[in-house]
């Protein structure tokens, strides 16, 4: 049996693109992904805190 997917709908397209610009952003503020950055930085970089995967509390 084949698997179908269901194709890509424009918010599934605009929530990946958010995800890839954040951690696009991410990865220049912190290249080894160790680095704590102050919300300041990442809304000058249009990190969108509305997306995002994973919440590290320290």
């Amino acid at each position: 049996m084949v698997r179908s997917f269901l194709p890509f709908t424009p918010l599934m397209k605009d929530i990946n693109t958010k995800l890839r610009h954040n951690r696009f952003a991410l990865q220049r503020f912190s290249p080894e992904g160790k680095t704590t950055l102050r919300r300041e930085l990442l809304q000058v970089a249009g990190f969108d805190f509305r997306h995002f995967t994973h919440h590290y509390r320290s």
